[in-house]
């Protein structure tokens, strides 16, 4: 009996069961909080992660203002997340450009992914191991809108395009850029003037009270540097295997150029003609026009200089030009090679206020003079040289420049940190 009631007793008795189920549930309420501890540590360091990332997305994207160079973006964005405090030795770091995956693969822009591993102070006994937290960042490169109809490729030079004396530029429908980043990338000087749809400048503008745009508020200062147009262009193989040619020489000084290429001066103070639909490679010498009453002619041709040669239209001759528009060459007018002509040699082109120069004129090493330019007639009228000076009266347009086969030249602009 004794036995029995003392078995009734204990069964009845449950003082210290609260601390059994407490001893029982105390590791699943350490390891929760344990992991409750270390999920805020992780998102906090993934938050930090994430604004290294976009941060050196955006600076390796703003790099590509100054250049193309691969290395120099991942420079800036690797020194940019060790800014942020991220240790680069102890993580793993991918950029691409262009965007390598997501929803914007393949479009230009820079993309950061950055892997680092955490390790799980409170709950390693539980879990056991590190965990590896990744973030990635997109920076997009945004295009403008408005195309270029003259582009002044320099990357240093003050004034690299200018704007000077009493010129009264018009180009109404159309936007110039500057990829000069010195403060005065953009000059206009003197009583001169500019109306243009929109103007960029890598670096800043002089003389911004003498512009007025159509479509953009204000010159865009700081902006990203323009691509060159043509730099997938060379002069055509074998022209240093070519013979000679010399013009044709008719009544009252009239002269005629069949395609071809030209190894002597040729100088004119009359009538000159190209044979139309013809090319026309000047060697190493100066294609000149040498008085006001002289006149430059010629329909569907593209005109090389190549070893030195150039253009002198130095007088006000009359210059009627129009660009094939067919062919690798379509819509130019005058390509110089890149490879073969030097930067001190300028082009000079001083036309009469009824000058026709329909298509695109390409100087990249070259800066070109233009006094005096295109009239209205002209349906499109581009300019690309190192640099620009634009001294006279000159109106260019983009109006017909995609029915003629002339190239769309667009600047590149701003930086988009997008979603990936």
């Amino acid at each position: 009996m004794t036995g029995a009631v003392r078995l009734r007793e204990l069964r009845a008795d449950n003082a210290g069961n609260s601390a059994i189920v407490f001893a029982l549930l105390l590791p699943m309420i350490v390891g929760g909080l344990a992991l409750a501890t270390d999920f805020g540590m992780w998102r906090m360091s993934g938050q930090r992660l994430q604004l290294a990332a976009d941060a050196a997305a955006v600076a390796a994207a703003h790099e590509t203002y100054l250049t193309d160079d691969v290395g120099a973006l991942q420079f800036a964005a690797m020194g940019m997340l060790h800014e942020n405090g991220l240790d680069i030795a102890d993580a793993t770091i991918t950029i691409n450009t262009p965007v390598a995956s997501g929803n914007h693969a393949g479009k230009e822009g820079v993309q950061v992914s950055v892997t680092q591993r955490q390790s799980h102070f409170f709950s390693s006994l539980l879990m056991g191991g590190d965990v590896d937290l990744t973030r990635e960042a997109t920076a997009l490169i945004i295009e403008p809108t408005e195309p270029l109809c003259i582009l002044a490729l320099d990357p240093t030079e003050p004034a690299a395009l200018n704007v000077t004396g009493t010129a009264d530029v018009a180009i109404p429908d159309c936007a110039v850029q500057s990829n000069s980043i010195a403060e005065n990338g953009l000059e206009l000087n003197g009583s001169s003037t500019l109306t243009s749809s929109c103007a960029y400048v890598s670096g800043g503008v002089y003389g911004e009270a003498n512009i007025t745009l159509n479509s953009c508020p204000a010159v865009k200062t700081g902006w990203r540097r323009a691509s060159d147009p043509y730099d997938d262009l060379d002069v055509p193989s074998g022209i240093d295997q070519m013979p000679c040619e010399t013009p044709g020489h008719g009544p009252r000084r009239t002269m005629t150029m069949a395609s071809g290429r030209y190894c002597s001066d040729i100088s004119s103070n009359g009538d000159l003609t190209l044979e139309s639909g013809g090319t026309f490679i000047i060697d190493g010498v100066t294609l000149r026009l040498r008085s006001a009453n002289a006149s430059l002619v010629g329909e569907n041709v593209t005109i090389f200089f190549v070893n030195g040669g150039t253009i002198v239209l130095p007088n006000g001759g009359f210059v009627d030009l129009t660009a094939k528009t067919t062919g690798e060459y379509s819509g130019l007018i005058m390509f110089a090679d890149r490879h073969t002509q030097p930067t001190d040699l300028n082009v000079q082109l001083n036309g009469q206020a009824d000058t026709r120069l329909e298509g695109a004129l390409y100087f990249p090493n070259q800066t070109v003079d233009f006094v005096g330019g295109s009239s209205s007639d002209s349906g499109c009228t581009h300019l690309v040289a190192r640099q620009v000076n634009l001294t006279g009266n000159s109106s260019f347009t983009n109006a017909q420049c995609s029915a003629l086969g002339v190239r769309e030249i667009l600047g590149r602009s701003g930086v988009l940190l997008s979603a990936s």
